[in-house]
């Protein structure tokens, strides 16, 4: 919260003032206290002007009384949720998209590349803030966060269990992301909701029979 407009912050003591004060040394608002205010230079004038300061010199160190707001609760997020899986999705996969995925709890995480020009925005992304992913066809659904964005390469994880959280295959990972996994981030997430969506989680039935040998030969332990 800012007040005051454009006039700037300037550094003034308060002297002869009547009575006794604790104030000391007082950051005034563009000297609005001057000697053309009827008694001077008064700490009542100063009281007048700049109700919102802090008097006691130790709360806040004499500046603002309120330098900053802050708002409770979680903040939210906004992102495009638009792919088709075609024959790129992980064996057992249900969900034909990767938002319909979400729905059926076969998507709980999300890769974003710097190449994108956005990853800045995903970055200021915390755990307990809600992302609202939107699909092709305009429908949406509210996530919660649970691991906040952090960069693929040197993370641990395995092609496999990308594969896992994302619904794509393990191959369309060697194929498609490790190309680019100096510039790839990850972050993590999960329906507020499930039931509402009829929560169909095919994470159980997860085969990955054709798939035990791709992860042996991925080149990067990444």
């Amino acid at each position: 919260m800012l007040f005051g407009g454009k006039s700037r912050l300037i550094k003034h003591t308060v002297t002869n003032v009547a009575g006794t004060t604790n104030l000391g040394s007082i950051n005034l608002q563009n000297s609005n206290v001057n000697d053309g205010f009827v008694g001077g230079k008064t700490l009542e004038n100063w009281r007048m002007n700049f109700t919102f300061r802090v008097a006691n010199p130790n709360n806040n160190k004499g500046k603002r009384g309120v330098t900053k707001t802050s708002s409770s609760g979680p903040k939210r997020f906004e992102g495009k949720m638009t792919y088709k899986y075609n024959d790129n999705g992980r064996p057992g996969l249900i969900a034909d998209t990767t938002f319909d995925a979400i729905l059926t709890g076969e998507r709980t995480a999300t890769t974003r590349y710097e190449k994108d020009g956005n990853l800045d925005y995903w970055k200021q992304v915390k755990v307990g803030d809600i992302i609202t992913w939107e699909a092709e066809d305009g429908r949406k659904v509210d996530v919660v966060v649970t691991k906040a964005l952090y960069k693929l390469k040197g993370s641990g994880m395995t092609p496999k269990e990308w594969a896992e959280l994302e619904g794509w295959s393990s191959m369309y990972f060697i194929d498609k992301v490790l190309p680019k996994i100096d510039g790839a981030y990850q972050l993590q997430y999960k329906l507020i909701n499930p039931k509402q969506y009829g929560d169909i989680s095919n994470n159980d039935i997860f085969d990955d029979s054709d798939e035990s040998d791709l992860e042996n030969n991925c080149p990067v332990p990444f």
